[in-house]
């Protein structure tokens, strides 16, 4: 008996009660401001990184494999928070769903044994959620090639500054000790090392500006993908654990009623 014969909707709406258990909205979201961190980190100002490696990475402290995780390797609990009581009921609620949808048109003691199957491993689905989660590949576990292109023009202007910064030091230093003053190479009528520093200071803070709308639109893409990753994940809970054990009891009535309806013939 197909998937879809239980009524699809219904299992589709199982499988929302379930991805809001086990946390894919928080893990989704998580996803994005970890891509957004990771993306500034890469590609904003050199000098000013450090203060962002003093954040805590948001996916990382969730306790979640970033990339493809070995079947065979054992994972352990992710820190995703646990569902409240509202989120359990909602779960609750779509699970009688289920069962009351398949069992509608059964005799009664198949629609007792429908619902009995609907709720039979309830108590194992919030371990294979969590571990669901924690098995997902959120693909974050390399940085996009333009990120690798953003950070070496960063590096580029601001070792520029820097070299135009300790040009002029070095200059002032001469004066100071009453040596000859340095003859500075000028672009127009400003000194070379001033281009430098200046022009390396704002390029560095130009790039930074426009790559932000990039580092936004990339970040939903990788929400998106992440969200989509993990409910495929909770959808595979649903039908091992829930819809599994009500097609079985469907299938034990059919495979009786064909018998009987033999029998009768």
């Amino acid at each position: 008996m197909a998937e879809d014969e239980i009524d699809r909707d219904t299992v589709h709406g199982l499988t929302d009660a379930l991805s809001v258990a086990a946390g894919v909205p928080a893990v989704a979201e998580a996803t994005e401001r970890a891509y957004q961190h990771r993306a500034a980190q890469a590609t904003g100002w050199p000098v000013v990184r450090g203060w962002r490696r003093l954040r805590a990475d948001p996916l990382r402290s969730l306790h979640l494999p970033e990339g493809p995780v070995d079947p065979s390797t054992p994972v352990g609990t992710t820190s995703v928070p646990d569902p409240d009581s509202a989120r359990r009921a909602a779960v609750s609620l779509a699970v009688r769903s289920v069962a009351d949808r398949a069992a509608g048109p059964l005799p009664a003691p198949w629609a007792t044994a429908v619902n009995t199957a609907a709720r039979s491993r309830l108590r194992d689905v919030p371990d294979a959620l969590d571990q669901a989660v924690a098995r997902t590949n959120l693909h974050m576990d390399h940085s996009p090639s333009w990120w690798r292109a953003v950070n070496g023009l960063q590096w580029l202007v601001t070792v520029a500054a820097v070299a135009g910064l300790l040009w002029l030091v070095a200059g002032y230093a001469l004066r100071v000790l009453g040596l000859p003053p340095l003859d500075y190479p000028k672009v127009g009528a400003v000194p070379l090392p001033t281009v430098m520093l200046l022009g390396g200071l704002l390029v560095g803070l130009l790039v930074g500006v426009l790559v932000r709308p990039l580092i936004r639109q990339a970040s939903r893409r990788a929400r998106r993908r992440a969200e989509n990753r993990l409910r495929t994940g909770v959808a595979e809970v649903a039908r091992e654990y829930i819809v599994a054990p009500v097609r079985a009891v469907l299938h034990s009535y059919a495979e009786a009623r064909e018998a009987l309806e033999s029998a009768r013939s």
